[in-house]
């Protein structure tokens, strides 16, 4: 029993290394970018770069399957351009002028809850996206329409609904929330905290501003998706509801990164 405890332990402990030391490879790749100036795409020019590779027919021979696709570019890496979420209080970028400190905090880079996870029903190519995970980023969000429409329950209450329509684009990264993973920047363990610099009021000002972020990420299969869903759905005691249609971009988060307003790295942040 001792010897089976013992051994164990001892993969479990290799299981630990082999992850923290992969975690700090990821930190070194993402410390890479510091002092760099960067030229992340536009979420739309992420998007059409990408395209959909249908599976290989059955009476598809290999030669004209890669003859169909000679024009497809995955690369390994993309840099996508983001600016920093904002809440009431604008503090997700904060200044301290006290102690001449800039600092940033995780919901700049994802804070808007649209549901993604409800894209999965109706994603098409499919992908299934982990409501728990949480690793998704919302680049831009855009209002089409909105109306009022009476509407009653099965008891008969009727309310007046708002609803509201929105056009969407989101970065997903579908890969399952386990222990040593959640949302993401899981290497930090302040759930809202990223980092902070020491700035002039003047730079921290303009930094502030303008708000550039950037996300580095690696696509994955199926590249990209289409497709719509609701949330929240109207209830009597809240009437209204958000209708969404979604541009998917399906990726590995790799990196966030902090840019000032020449999109110069201040700031990386491991997502792995």
């Amino acid at each position: 029993m001792d010897s089976f405890k013992l051994r164990s332990y001892s993969y479990f402990s290799f299981i630990l290394s082999a992850v923290f030391y992969s975690n700090s490879a990821f930190s070194l790749f993402c410390s890479g970018y510091l002092n760099k100036t960067v030229s992340p795409v536009s979420f739309s020019q992420a998007y059409k770069m990408l395209k959909v590779l249908e599976p290989k027919g059955e009476f598809e021979t290999s030669a004209d399957y890669k003859k169909k696709n000679s024009d497809s570019f995955i690369p390994n890496e993309i840099l996508i351009f983001k600016k920093a979420e904002r809440n009431d209080g604008d503090n997700f970028i904060y200044y301290n002028a006290d102690r001449e400190e800039l600092g940033i905090k995780q919901f700049a880079f994802n804070n808007m809850n649209v549901g993604i996870w409800l894209a999965s029903r109706n994603a098409n190519p499919k992908v299934n996206i982990d409501m728990m995970s949480q690793n998704f980023s919302v680049i831009d969000r855009k209002k089409i329409s909105s109306s009022v429409y009476s509407a009653s329950n099965s008891f008969g209450v009727k309310v007046q609904v708002k609803e509201t329509n929105y056009s969407v684009d989101v970065l997903v990264d579908p890969r399952k929330l386990h222990f040593l993973k959640s949302g993401l920047f899981p290497k930090y363990q302040d759930n809202e905290y990223l980092g902070a610099l020491n700035v002039q009021p003047e730079n921290a000002k303009l930094i502030k501003t303008s708000g550039n972020l950037a996300f580095v990420v690696k696509p994955i299969s199926p590249y990209k998706t289409t497709s719509s869903w609701t949330f929240p759905e109207a209830k009597v005691n809240k009437p209204s509801q958000d209708n969404y249609e979604g541009n998917i971009l399906v990726v590995n988060f790799k990196c966030g990164l902090w840019l000032n307003s020449q999109n110069k790295v201040i700031g990386a942040y491991s997502s792995e």
